[in-house]
């Protein structure tokens, strides 16, 4: 049975089949050639069970009652043991023993060590051979070599097990002793610190400590109970003096204190060097340089300057974890025509700076044209103004204006306007409008406007017309009359804004008058012109 926190904080396992049947044991691969066995171990019941068996041989046969040969408990069997142990060197607790003389105590620790006087044989721990039942107890521990320790290595290993078991045994504890002290060290903020000790003596015990108070693994912290320490992501919380405790069941020694220094790297710089490039209908690409990365970058921007409050800019781009170097960021949707503002701000663990000034920018325009053309269908009172209008990418509403005098590119120059329509992205696209109302025989000048949020493009020309001239009474031409070959030939002249109808007929033989058809001078139907 496994069985924690028993002896010192150890576990043990524990024996305690007894002796009615094949009890508990382990059996591993035969070792043919121990020379040293140390025991950490607690016979809870005074018996003769075997400590290391085979199941074939038994050379470490515990001693036993035979005949009138009293060896009942005793750590080896006078007859039965090998010669190899009985010649050996057998310690209890760290003082040379008698194995065959010597009874192993019940109901508390012991150390036991042999060192054999040459090669013994086992495979199986707590059981002789296939006899029934088993040795009872706890054991803590079992080191088996397969050579001779000298009688330092014995001394040292003894000491060991004592120092870990807490048992008070004849073997000396070595106080600690340091032979390299922590050395003081400089880190850049964010890497990992280590410190370390080298020590001798047995079983030493570290305590790590920064300043005078003890440290504990945890958060940036491992190895506060071991020879070195270890801060990952220092800071300057971490920057102070650390030594260790050394102790062990022979002593305590401190060592030197060392410092650990921490370097903070300077805050992030940031420019806008570069300012707006790629500039094209309402989009650009923002520009600048970032030192002392990495950082996170905004760019904020907007048509108006926030200057270095960040609440004041109407919209952020954000780049996380920039190199220091060049920085840059597309903005699209922007307005065309219109000046835009804009401003880096770069921040990191280190501290966080905006870009000294604002930079700005105006975004391109859409190549539109707007032009006059002839005024058509011109009458007394009337007439037809045209223009051609291209707005590629752009929204355009469209007005006309005209006035008796021209008032140029000044809307409020102008008597006369009305709304024409709106066009969106065209090549070319030919206006009209027809201005109604005017007075005869009178000069007019006419334009077009085209107009969007941003814009207001007026067209390059402008265009004059003169109205006719009022109808007056009709006077009926003079006319000669002619019978070139018996036909009748009629020939006058006529006024401008007329029409005539020519009518004839024969006195003597129509009834009617006959309507002149002569296309095209007097076209159908009944010889208007």
């Amino acid at each position: 049975m496994y069985v924690t926190n028993v002896l010192n904080g150890q576990p043990v396992v524990r024996f305690n089949s007894g002796n009615a049947n094949t009890g508990d044991y382990f059996q591993f691969t035969r070792i043919t050639t121990i020379r040293t066995v140390f025991w950490v171990l607690k016979e809870s019941v005074a018996n003769t069970r075997f400590l290391l068996g085979d199941n074939s041989s038994y050379d470490f046969h515990r001693g036993i009652t035979e005949g009138a040969r009293i060896d009942a408990n005793k750590i080896w069997d006078a007859n039965y043991s090998h010669n190899n142990i009985k010649n050996g060197t057998t310690k209890l607790m760290g003082t040379a023993t008698n194995g065959t003389t010597t009874t192993l105590p019940s109901g508390s620790f012991q150390v036991v060590s042999l060192v054999t006087a040459g090669n013994v044989n086992a495979n199986q721990i707590c059981q002789d051979r296939i006899y029934t039942g088993s040795w009872q107890g706890d054991i803590a521990e079992i080191l088996i070599y397969d050579r001779a320790l000298s009688g330092a290595e014995e001394l040292q290993v003894g000491t060991y097990l004592a120092a870990k078991y807490g048992l008070n045994t004849a073997y000396p504890a070595t106080p600690p002793v340091i032979t390299s002290q922590p050395m003081s060290i400089t880190n850049n903020a964010g890497t990992t610190a280590v410190f370390t000790v080298t020590a001798t003596g047995t079983l030493p015990v570290y305590q790590w400590k920064k300043g005078v108070a003890n440290l504990t693994n945890g958060g940036n912290v491992t190895g506060s109970g071991t020879a070195t320490l270890t801060l990952t992501g220092v800071s300057q919380a971490d920057a102070a003096s650390y030594s260790v405790v050394i102790t062990n069941a022979a002593g305590t020694v401190t060592s030197a204190t060392a410092t650990l220094t921490v370097i903070s790297p300077p805050a992030p710089g940031v420019a806008n060097t570069g300012g707006a490039t790629n500039l094209a209908i309402g989009i650009a690409q923002l520009q600048g340089t970032l030192t002392n990365g990495p950082a996170d970058v905004r760019l904020y921007w907007g048509k108006t300057d926030g200057g270095a409050t960040a609440a004041n800019w109407s919209n952020t781009n954000l780049l996380t974890g920039q190199a220091s170097g060049s920085i840059a960021s597309n903005v699209s949707n922007l307005i065309y025509g219109v000046t835009y503002y804009y401003r880096s701000h770069a921040s990191n663990q280190w501290g966080a700076a905006w870009a000294s000034t604002t930079a700005s920018f105006t975004t391109l325009r859409p190549a539109s044209s707007l032009t006059n053309s002839v005024a058509t269908s011109i009458t007394t009172n009337a007439a037809m103004l045209n223009a051609t209008l291209a707005c590629t990418g752009a929204v355009y509403q469209v007005s006309a204006y005209w006035n008796t005098v021209s008032g140029g590119t000044n809307a409020s120059l102008w008597t006369n306007s009305a709304y024409v329509g709106a066009w969106t992205n065209v090549i070319a696209t030919n206006l009209s409008y027809t201005a109604t109302g005017l007075a005869p025989s009178t000069t007019y000048y006419f334009t077009f406007r085209a107009t969007n949020a941003v814009d207001s493009l007026w067209a390059t020309n402008v265009r004059s017309f003169a109205t006719l001239a009022p109808l007056t009474s009709p006077l009926l031409p003079g006319s000669a009359i002619t019978m070139p070959g018996g036909v009748p030939a009629f020939t006058f002249a006529t006024v401008a804004g007329y029409q005539y109808r020519l009518a004839y007929k024969n006195g003597l033989t129509d009834a009617v008058w006959q309507a002149v058809i002569a296309p095209p001078d007097f076209p159908l139907p009944n010889g208007w012109s």
